[in-house]
């Protein structure tokens, strides 16, 4: 008899029935093993997961070995993602597995199941790190802020590894709007008693040219004086202690570009507008970690 390992027992009876009577087809029922129940089974320095069979896993392990000892080759099917890979793994650890076949199949029909056997490959290990990195994430966040947020909440609330950063970046957006402090800009017409010759551009320090911007500390109103020793050194655009006269101060309100939010194209119109990028340049790193 051959052993092959579905991870769903609703996918037995049509494999089964796909590979025929020299194949057994079994489940696990999804992971058979998890970080504890009751405690983080993650500690510095190296927070090497420790894992444990699930309630439900126990059962289900004691149940395939039982067939792995009767089998002359076992073959791990598990579904062909990050968590069917994990899953792939934890069957070969909690079975004593050596280096068994994996295989993957993204449909259940003859020729895909079938061409998926007489291609077997090893146990991705890059995938079954990934969602260590995942699922350890989920119990070091979960254990550090869940108690927390139930804790001013009041009731019983689970934090997770996105909405724990994601809600961070939006309080801390809105603590710097509402720590905002306005600075009153003014833009100015100059008039100086040097007459420029043909040509020749007078520009105050400060000021960009006729109409720019300058920020000052107080008040301009209609009327109003500023010392031209504000705009230069002593006697540049003038006399000393010759004085500016306001015309007509005129207010204006300049809202910010908004933050790149998703879609991806967001990302391209942000990238071509404020960095100057070529938009293949945002689309390609997108879309390979889209894939």
């Amino acid at each position: 008899m051959k052993l092959l390992i579905v991870e769903s027992p609703g996918k037995i009876k049509k494999i089964q029935s796909i590979l025929g009577q020299d194949w057994k087809v079994a489940a696990s029922v999804g992971h058979v093993r998890d970080l504890p129940l009751n405690r983080i089974g993650l500690y510095p320095p190296d927070f090497t997961p420790q894992y444990e069979d699930t309630e439900r896993g126990q059962k289900i392990i004691a149940d395939l070995k039982n067939l792995t000892t009767k089998a002359e080759v076992v073959y791990l099917a598990t579904d062909p993602d990050r968590e069917g890979e994990a899953i792939a793994w934890h069957l070969k650890e909690a079975l004593g597995l050596t280096d068994p076949p994996r295989v993957a199949y993204t449909e259940i029909t003859e020729s895909a199941v079938k061409k998926a056997m007489a291609t077997p490959r090893a146990i991705d290990e890059r995938l079954v790190q990934a969602q260590l990195g995942r699922r350890s994430l989920d119990r070091l966040v979960g254990y550090s802020v869940s108690p927390a947020v139930t804790g001013v909440a009041g009731k019983n609330l689970s934090a997770g590894r996105v909405q724990t950063p994601a809600l961070r970046m939006v309080v801390e957006r809105e603590e710097a709007i509402r720590n905002f402090k306005p600075i009153t800009h003014y833009g100015v017409e100059l008039t100086f008693a040097k007459i420029p010759a043909p040509g020749e551009t007078l520009t105050p320090s400060g000021v960009v040219a006729t109409g720019g911007v300058v920020t000052t500390g107080g008040a301009l109103t209609p009327g109003g004086v500023v010392a031209s020793d504000e705009f230069g050194a002593p006697g540049e655009f003038g006399a000393p202690g010759e004085f500016v006269t306001v015309s007509s101060p005129k207010g204006a309100t300049t809202a910010p570009a908004s933050d790149f939010t998703p879609p991806l194209s967001s990302a391209k119109d942000q990238g071509t507008w404020k960095a100057v990028w070529n938009p293949k340049n945002w689309l390609a790193p997108g879309q390979e970690h889209f894939q």
